[in-house]
């Protein structure tokens, strides 16, 4: 391949630009056109890198900037992407850039929550959580309710729900939310619900919906219910 330059346009120059910005040398939307924004941020890259962008330094930049699709031991790249089939039209999965994003609420919060599950209802079964909402792309997140700036698009919340077994409702939302406050974990969480529980890794806001207080709740789904 000859060395790609300014005024380039297409696939490859797109890929080039997507691994820019996941590698933080930002060139805006990568809309596979080599333009000044993109300029500039391949002769930052190429500085800092001591590379060019012939056929060899062009697979180095983009295999560098192409990380690998979220997963975990229990979660996985299509749960991070589950939305409704009827809306396919408007639909995109998860894009790179967020990657990183997703793996942290894998990792960090939804892993540590189902093993903190388990230890606690365990004896009844295997605790699963099933991810209602994950990743929400514009105009799909307007299109189901979701608020504009919603933390669903940037793929740092997750709503979800407990089974054991193939489909008993156990713990319900209220176990789960209490456990996770049990376990101090930072984040926000979104309570209140029979549904299924909010929790993300944007902020640290507790906020109500539904049943809007903890006795509220417990009233309808805890011990008292």
């Amino acid at each position: 391949m000859a060395y790609l330059k300014q005024g380039d346009t297409g696939e490859k120059v797109k890929a080039m630009q997507t691994a820019l910005n996941y590698l933080k040398y930002p060139c805006g939307t990568a809309d596979g056109d080599w333009g000044p924004k993109t300029e500039a941020s391949v002769r930052a890259f190429q500085t800092a890198q001591n590379l060019g962008i012939s056929s060899e330094d062009y697979d180095i930049l983009v295999q560098m900037g192409t990380p690998s699709k979220p997963k975990s031991e229990h979660f996985s790249w299509e749960e991070v992407n589950v939305h409704d089939p009827a809306l396919q039209s408007i639909w995109k999965d998860l894009p790179p850039e967020l990657y990183a994003n997703a793996q942290d609420l894998m990792d960090n919060f939804l892993e540590p929550l189902r093993a903190e599950l388990n230890r606690l209802y365990g004896h009844l079964g295997e605790v699963r959580l099933v991810v209602r909402s994950w990743y929400r792309p514009e105009p799909y997140n307007t299109k189901v309710g979701g608020t504009k700036g919603s933390l669903h698009t940037q793929g740092i919340a997750a709503d979800v729900y407990a089974v054991i077994g193939g489909n008993v409702r156990l713990p319900n939302c209220y176990q789960i939310a209490r456990a996770r406050e049990a376990m101090n974990l930072r984040g926000g969480r979104g309570c209140g619900s029979n549904t299924n529980y909010h929790i993300d890794s944007g902020n640290t806001r507790i906020w109500f919906y539904t049943y809007t207080s903890w006795s509220i709740w417990e009233d309808h789904q805890g011990a008292k219910a």
